[in-house]
């Protein structure tokens, strides 16, 4: 069994780093999905794990103060956030993307249960 690293990559600024999730490619009773269906997730739903958070992250650009109420998410949380106009990289057999803090759209308690709506 192989255990899950830190990555060797880090948020700066006020950037936050995502580990998009992946879709299921197979149901719970073994049947595999078509690729169409597989594809139609991935493009649809952009639910990722939070996996780093820069040091200016939910914070004022200008003092530097904590936002009021903020921040709504930690690390380890799931997350609805874009899926394009990030910054998309693969390291260590991995994707993420560096999104800023303010385009995080909500926190997702069961990240399988967010579908694509189509």
């Amino acid at each position: 069994m192989t255990t899950k690293t830190k990555p060797s990559i880090r948020a700066t600024g006020h950037y936050v780093l995502v580990a998009p999730r992946m879709p299921k490619t197979k149901t719970a009773g073994g049947i595999i999905l078509a690729d169409i269906s597989v594809e139609a997730e991935k493009m649809n739903v952009s639910v990722a794990r939070i996996v780093d958070i820069g040091p200016s992250a939910f914070r004022d650009r200008v003092t530097g103060e904590r936002w009021l109420g903020f921040p709504w998410c930690n690390i380890g949380d799931w997350v609805i956030c874009p899926k394009f106009g990030t910054k998309q990289l693969s390291m260590e057999d991995t994707n993420y993307s560096l999104l800023n803090d303010d385009e995080i759209m909500a926190v997702v308690s069961d990240p399988e249960a967010v579908k694509a709506y189509i």
